[in-house]
């Protein structure tokens, strides 16, 4: 299939937008169109119709949901010009062209590890200066995800950081969040506030039951957990025909991918409310050499304080944090609040890890101060210790409560289907 981009020598940039698409990962020249009401359509320029992508506002299941797709959209990226190269640096996010072997182009996110610098040769037919330095970089994201490669000039765009300032985008995002509000405050109203989001308990703590044990394979086990349910992705959708049922023609692959189709997650509770995604990351790369993806979430039961999902991908990195996690020691936040969890919040999620963009600057990981590690013995680990009990506690007596009320639940309903048994006599 044709990479959506303009297939020119120069790689030449449209005008619009730049979407990274959730079926491949790539990013796109795309156009925005606000359809109706709540609807958002996605144009992928130099494509058919048949291939936009449509987002309705009351599909979405959280508000982190919102924001990643927010965030898949930023201003388009500019070629890097010959004379430019001067301006990539080591630990430079850039955009860059990735060639496969069937000769199709898709564009990703890379870091640049090292430049090899040469001197540029003359372009006798201009006189300009052509660049022939090579880039080492690492992939972001696709199927190519932590891998190294060498690209050049041509092959790379420069990254626009400010922000994305586009009306239907803005509208479309504000009728999300206010359909998502109306949503949870009428489940609340009723008592059911989980239903938006199975991921998240009542307590903000263990999404599964407590008999799961380690590790456990969500999708063996009978459950139907995917990374969409812990509120990661979701899909685009074709707009509904006048039939009710979907639109005749179907999306169009966009790109063939080889990720992993596996992956491990862990669920931490008791978080500061101010933690952020890339500090999570960058503490677990430093502790542990572990190379994770962090999805954050407000506890709806505790206020200041948000519940986490940490998905990694080798089985090995999985059992050091699931060490970290079960061990004597404690994870702290600088104010000292500990991080709650227990073996029974791990398991294995047959799909790619969820994968978000994160500005990480791995040369400072010492600069993470904002989580640390407390052993038996030493300062502030007796009160960070009393602080987990409590906490463990709160999320039990929760626990009993749920239980109770689910029995009481099933009681009247059974009450009440022998009522009607007797009074059908």
């Amino acid at each position: 299939m044709a990479v959506k981009r303009k297939p020119t020598t120069q790689l030449q940039r449209a005008k619009g937008l730049d979407f990274r698409c959730p079926n491949d990962d790539a990013w796109y020249s795309v156009r925005l169109l606000k359809a109706d009401e709540g609807v958002l359509r996605v144009m992928y320029l130099f494509f058919l119709e048949e291939e936009d992508d449509w987002y309705f506002s009351d599909q979405f299941e959280s508000s982190h949901q919102i924001v990643e797709l927010h965030k898949r959209f930023r201003r388009p990226a500019e070629q890097l010009q010959d004379s430019q190269c001067d301006q990539v640096t080591v630990g430079m996010v850039v955009l860059a062209c990735h060639t496969f072997s069937n000769g199709q182009l898709l564009f990703y996110d890379a870091v640049v590890d090292s430049i090899s610098r040469s001197k540029h040769r003359s372009n006798n037919a201009s006189e300009e200066q052509v660049c022939t330095c090579n880039f080492h970089v690492t992939w972001r994201h696709g199927p190519e995800v932590r891998k190294r490669t060498t690209v050049r000039a041509e092959d790379i765009c420069l990254i626009q950081h400010s922000p994305v300032d586009d009306l239907s985008l803005k509208d479309f995002i504000v009728s999300a969040r206010k359909s998502l509000e109306e949503r949870m405050g009428s489940l609340a109203s009723q008592g059911n506030i989980t239903s938006l989001n199975p991921a998240v308990s009542s307590h903000g703590a263990s999404p599964h039951p407590p008999n799961v044990p380690e590790f456990v394979d969500v999708n063996s086990s009978g459950g139907s957990q995917d990374h969409e349910e812990v509120g990661q992705s979701y899909e685009a959708s074709k707009p509904q025909n006048k039939s009710g049922g979907k639109a005749p023609t179907e999306s169009a692959p966009k790109g063939s991918t080889n990720v992993h189709r596996e992956c491990f997650f862990f669920w931490v509770d008791n978080l500061d409310e101010d933690i952020e995604p890339p500090e999570v990351v960058k503490f677990l790369q430093r502790e542990l050499s572990v190379s994770s993806q962090v999805v954050l979430f407000p506890n709806l039961f505790l206020d200041n304080t948000r519940s986490g999902v940490i998905y990694v991908e080798a089985k090995e990195h999985a059992n050091r944090v699931l060490k970290l996690l079960n061990s004597d020691k404690l994870v702290v936040s600088l104010k000292g609040r500990p991080w709650v969890t227990n073996r029974k919040c791990c398991g294995i999620l047959h799909c790619p890890m969820p994968w978000q963009e994160m500005n990480l600057d791995t040369e400072n990981l010492d600069d993470v101060t904002e989580i640390r590690v407390l052993r038996p013995g030493s300062e502030g680990y007796e009160d960070a210790r009393k602080m987990h009990a409590i906490f463990k506690a709160h999320c039990d007596r929760i626990e009993e409560l749920q239980q109770s009320l689910k029995s009481q639940i099933c009681d009247m309903a059974a009450n009440g289907s022998r009522s009607r048994s007797r009074s059908s006599k």
